[in-house]
């Protein structure tokens, strides 16, 4: 994941970033225990998220290793990231991240 915000970071004209997501636990003053999510646009937000000149096209990109397939929750905001026009991927190396941004870039 580092390598490619690295790697596309220093392209002009990208924004890119790593989106932290999740539940975190927190206990109140009396005791008490939530779980607060957190990142965008939720839990279950892609790892990656990029804009893209001159569109400002979104990138989101869902960084897997081995057999590892995204989560129900993770389909579900792909579907919804998909459904306002942004490019949502899922990969596994730095290769398959590269022909993403050719194919937003061209």
């Amino acid at each position: 994941m580092n390598e490619i915000i690295s790697e596309f970071g220093s392209l002009p004209g990208v924004i890119i970033g790593a989106n932290a997501s999740g539940r975190a636990l927190y206990t109140s003053e009396a005791g008490k225990r939530f779980r607060v999510p957190y990142g965008w646009p939720c839990a279950g937000g892609p790892d990656i998220l990029a804009v893209v000149a001159p569109n400002a096209r979104l990138v989101a990109l869902e960084c897997k290793t081995g057999d590892a397939v995204p989560t129900k929750t993770q389909l579900l905001v792909h579907e919804a990231l998909r459904g306002i026009g942004a490019l949502v991927r899922v990969v596994r190396s730095i290769e398959e991240a590269r022909a993403v941004f050719a194919e937003v870039c061209q």
